[in-house]
């Protein structure tokens, strides 16, 4: 029964995604598609097709893998809570992306670096400690460790996803964590 249960540690904020991503029902599924008519606010992104995750974290531990499969454009991290959501920007969010086959990790003010990746990067876990400042990457197919970044995070910090393709990426369900005791 155990197997059965299972929940997603992350799901989509709707309100956030750019009008050219396009959503799954269940708000786990985030692809590049055709531009939707959807109701303009302050949350939205309006370039680079970006969606937030719908609960941002302000103290703890926290860890979500998501599936990035095939996708050949993609970008995968935090943002704070203030972000710039209108034109392009690239400060207040911690990432790692995949384009034009090269692998990058960006840091607010920073240059890119560009990451050296032997396997190519399927699906990854982000694990987030927000008052240690720390991020971190992994490959969930070896169990390596691709990158991090150490930061003193003083606002609340949400997951963010950004397709630039058809192919879709996924934020992986993780098994319930019910103790063995039976209740």
């Amino acid at each position: 029964m155990k197997e059965l249960v299972s929940y997603t540690p992350v799901v989509l904020d709707p309100n956030t995604a750019h009008p050219a991503l396009v959503l799954s029902e269940d708000l786990t599924t985030a692809r590049r598609g055709p531009r939707q008519k959807l109701p303009e606010n302050p949350e939205r992104f309006d370039s680079m097709c970006p969606v937030l995750g719908s609960e941002g974290f302000d103290s703890g531990i926290h860890s979500w893998d998501v599936e990035v499969g095939d996708n050949p454009a993609w970008f995968l991290g935090v943002a704070d809570e203030s972000v710039e959501r209108k034109g392009i920007t690239w400060t207040r969010m911690w990432r790692i992306g995949f384009f034009n086959g090269i692998y990058k990790v960006f840091v607010p003010s920073k240059q890119p670096v560009v990451l050296a990746v032997m396997k190519k990067l399927r699906r990854i876990r982000l694990y987030l400690d927000w008052r240690r400042g720390y991020l971190s990457f992994s490959d969930v197919d070896t169990d390596r460790h691709t990158f991090s970044f150490r930061h003193r995070f003083t606002q609340k910090m949400f997951p963010y996803f950004s397709s630039s393709s058809e192919f879709p990426i996924r934020i992986l369900p993780q098994l319930d964590d019910c103790d063995s005791s039976g209740w």
